[in-house]
């Protein structure tokens, strides 16, 4: 086992601190490269040995993180969820090939519907499902378009688990577990 320190943040009191992060192959050539998130909204894309291979700054905290491939044998992409209620879609190099908002989705207490996990159907056609805020919504993988979505009361921070059957397991931090039927 070895162990290469790769960034230091100095103690500033401004510090950023890592949010959701993940490693994949994401280039597609058997070498994984390491996204990593701050809480300032900072988006970094590294190589094996450390090298920041492309960057991204929101206007606030990243809040999910998923590479997929959005087709059978296409390349990855990275899709990214932002407390704006944003989820943006970035190809391995680092270009933006569409964002989404969920703005126009409802309030509900008062909080936006901010996407907190991300997951694809395998379905004849795939689809994007977001847990958002109170809420679970279907999107388009060829571009982000909001299809449905559907209200799941008494959940917040909703994390999904895709089972058989186009079934998704919908569960948040206070308790609630609901099922729901993307068919």
């Amino acid at each position: 086992v070895r162990m290469k320190e790769i960034m230091v943040r100095k103690s500033s009191g401004t510090e950023a601190n890592f949010g959701p992060s993940l490693v994949t192959d994401f280039e597609g050539d058997g070498k994984a490269e390491a996204v990593i998130t701050t809480d300032t909204g900072e988006l970094l894309i590294l190589d094996q040995n450390g090298m920041k291979r492309w960057s991204q700054v929101f206007s606030g905290p990243v809040s999910c993180l998923q590479a997929v491939s959005l087709r059978p044998g296409a390349p990855k992409v990275l899709l990214v969820g932002t407390w704006e209620a944003r989820l943006y879609c970035f190809s391995a190099k680092g270009k933006e090939e569409w964002r989404t908002s969920f703005g126009s989705l409802s309030v509900v207490n008062k909080d936006l519907p901010v996407p907190f996990s991300i997951h694809l159907t395998v379905d004849e056609k795939p689809n994007i499902v977001v847990g958002n805020y109170a809420r679970v919504s279907f999107l388009s993988a060829d571009g982000g378009k909001i299809l449905d979505h559907i209200m799941v009361y008494g959940s917040h921070e909703q994390a999904l688990l895709p089972c058989s059957g186009g079934t998704l397991l919908a569960f948040n931090p206070w308790g609630t577990l609901s099922v729901v039927d993307s068919s």
